[in-house]
């Protein structure tokens, strides 16, 4: 890999050394977990040009500032779009499971519901972002991952191991997932359909636009199944736009907004006593922002996430809902639900932010501070405190929010970095202040350092401080099965890291230790007196790990590429320690899990995508006695799952075949039904590029 990083017209520079005209493209290609991505174009003044040098430098996961992606010094890995598009899998849930190091814990098929965790923690430890907009929900981490895509859309997956709350928030307590969505920067089209098994339908469009100095993208889709067993079914549709603004030569604008609305059977997603459970639940977040300058850089964004849902513990039948002509529903409860169960549970969740940050570049390399708010609220009929005034609930005009609950978190920020052509070191601190825990000021600090060997040899280490607040079911939720906890504190996390990177042109390896130890972290646990679970906070808690992976992406003139088109092979090994009370938990972690993703193209146009994988879990999974009324614990077995997918591609027009679980394997992963076994399901697209 070769780096320009300065360059004269001297006779022996380096460029005209090469004696040929070289295109530089040293523009920001991506934005991550700070904004939204930028798009640089840069087109050829003459048809003379012969080689084209990308130095890509990007806005990575856990920095504040730019910087050239081989010094990136945390553990961080990006699943790029040759995988995304060629996956055997039907949402971006499904994607995130190509990697070792990501654990999703998925209730039904095809993203309608699942938990994401990274390196041993919950689902509610890892920060969820959109274009590196912070679409995490505090209400509970079960609703993070309710986004407004499909895989097509996406670009790129960016996955940060370990915490970085000093340039992310509080709440970055094991990881970050940043999913990029952007522009292209071309005028074109595409549409899918896809079918399958059990009543699979899915469509899918985008249409990505330029208009003088701005693009677009929209996009639109739909899914639903009937169920692959009782109470499984699931129906969504969502709609998203991303807009970049140039409004003058260093100054561009982004605008991007997104809905999505799910109903889902959610047989046995809370508590195996109760399976006939159904969740609907409504989302719409909008972000707009600027960026500014060249050696002074600015960058500005506020954002607006509203999330709504309804909860059944008992589903009502088919057509029992029935609107009138305002819109407002008519009855609530039906006569399955047993006389004790009065209403289905309500909340509408509001979050407002705003951040900005400046990055001043000078001979000591780049400095970087800033600052951000966000206002987290939630009305209810569920969680929180008693209003003194009810509210009515727009989707049920009979019942009415009586909770609510808010607070608000405000961070300001420094950080520096400095860089030579061996060393890349960088350090900062946030200052972190919640209502939650008003007489509380956390100083959140870190470093990182990657040291290059060689060229291609590089050494890694990190030291991240963190914090983390109970969300609000945490904190007030009451139900026959489950109880909230008032008195919970906020957790915090001391987290080590040291790493080696191996990148060799086509081949790249990373390998990496880790240790964390938290402080109050949260375990739902069943209490001995009512016999429900209720989180309680754990004094010590202790992860210890190694992960690594590798990936052989060959040139396309390589004749091994045929054979070999790409390979990624993942390994992760987590040893978790919580100093728990002798009871039942509720959630489980991954111990091992090795993946190999291999893509194959073996003639022009066919190509096979296959996906294995492993997984070993610690813990237990509880179903339900009905005859003797009392819960039972079962050991996790492990998980060898393979898939599947064939697909060719003729001019515009691509065809596809694919399954998941093809062995058929019968495994569990969250909740207390079995996951779905071998499915079958193929599809169609259509590209129309038009005319730049």
């Amino acid at each position: 890999m070769v780096y320009f990083k300065q360059y004269s017209r001297k006779k022996y520079a380096a460029f005209n050394s090469l004696g040929k005209i070289i295109k530089i493209s040293a523009l920001c290609a991506s934005c991550s977990l700070i904004i939204c991505p930028l798009q640089g174009q840069a087109k050829g003044d003459t048809d003379t040009i012969s080689k084209t040098l990308d130095l890509e430098e990007v806005e990575i996961v856990g920095q504040k500032s730019t910087l050239l992606i081989d010094e990136v010094p945390r553990m961080v890995e990006l699943i790029p779009a040759q995988v995304i598009q060629n996956s055997p899998s039907q949402s971006f849930t499904d994607l995130l499971e190509v990697r070792s190091n990501i654990d999703i814990r998925p209730r039904g098929p095809f993203g309608a519901q699942a938990d994401v965790s990274i390196r041993g923690g919950s689902f509610d430890h890892t920060v969820i972002l959109l274009n590196g907009t912070n679409l995490s929900n505090p209400q509970t981490g079960h609703h993070s991952l309710n986004l407004p895509l499909d895989q097509e859309t996406i670009s790129k997956i960016e996955v940060l191991n370990g915490p970085s709350a000093r340039a992310i928030g509080a709440n970055a307590y094991t990881g970050a997932i940043n999913i990029i969505a952007r522009p292209s920067g071309a005028n074109k089209a595409t549409a899918s359909l896809h079918i399958g098994d059990y009543g699979f339908l899915r469509e899918h469009i985008a249409i990505d636009f330029v208009v003088k100095n701005s693009s677009h993208l929209v996009t639109a889709g739909q899914a639903q199944t009937n169920g692959y067993c009782h109470n499984t079914d699931f129906y969504t549709h969502h709609v998203f736009y991303h807009g970049i603004y140039k409004l003058n030569p260093s100054t561009m604008a982004f605008l991007q907004m997104g809905y999505n609305q799910k109903s889902f059977g959610a047989n046995s997603y809370y508590t195996p006593k109760f399976p006939d459970q159904f969740e609907w639940n409504k989302s719409f977040f909008f972000n707009a922002g600027i960026v500014s300058g060249r050696q002074v850089k600015t960058r500005a964004q506020v954002y607006f996430h509203r999330h709504s849902d309804r909860f059944e513990l008992f589903r009502e039948g088919k057509g029992y809902y029935n609107y009138n002509l305002s819109g407002n529903l008519i009855n609530t409860v039906g006569d399955t639900a047993p006389q004790w169960y009065k209403n289905h549970n309500y909340h509408l969740t509001d979050v407002y932010g705003a951040e900005t940050n400046v990055t001043a570049k000078s001979a000591l390399g780049k400095t970087t501070f800033g600052a951000s708010l966000r206002s987290e609220n939630i009305l209810s009929n569920q969680l929180g405190s008693m209003l003194a005034v009810e509210i009515p609930i727009k989707e049920n005009s009979s019942l009415f929010y009586d909770r609510q609950a808010s607070r608000n978190n405000f961070e300001i920020f420094a950080e520096h970095s400095y860089t030579n052509s061996f060393l890349f070191v960088s350090a900062g601190t946030m200052l972190n202040h919640n209502t939650f825990a008003p007489d509380k000021l956390y100083v959140i600090p870190g470093a990182d350092i990657n040291l290059k060997l060689t060229r291609q040899l590089s050494i890694l280490g990190s030291y991240n401080y963190t914090i983390g607040m109970p969300t609000f079911t945490d904190l007030n939720y009451q139900g026959p099965a489950n109880q909230g906890n008032n008195s919970l504190l906020p957790y915090t996390q001391h987290s080590f890291e040291t790493a080696i990177a191996w990148n060799f042109q086509a081949l790249k390896m990373k390998s990496a230790v880790f240790y964390t130890l938290g402080k109050n972290n949260i375990e739902w646990a069943m209490n001995d007196t009512s016999f429900k679970f209720m989180p309680i906070n754990v004094e010590l808690s202790k992860n210890q790990g190694f992960e690594f992976s590798l990936n052989y992406s060959p040139e396309s003139s390589n004749r091994f590429n045929r054979v070999l088109n790409n390979l990624f092979v993942g390994y992760t090994f987590i040893g978790t320690y919580r100093e728990t009370p002798d009871a039942l938990t509720k959630y489980s972690n991954i111990r091992q899990k090795f993946v190999v993703n291999i893509q194959q193209k073996l003639v022009s146009g066919l190509l096979l995508s296959w996906n294995f994988m492993f997984k070993e879990r610690t813990g237990y999974f509880l179903t339900y006695d009905f005859d003797r009324d009392t819960y039972l614990a079962n050991n996790y077995k492990n998980i060898y799952l393979v898939d599947l997918r064939i697909s060719y591609t003729i001019r515009n027009i691509g065809l596809y075949i694919e399954g998941s679980n093809l062995t058929n394997a019968l495994y569990y992963e969250s909740g207390s039904i079995p996951q779905p076994g071998r499915w079958l399901r193929g599809g169609v697209s259509v590209k129309i590029t038009g005319k730049d």
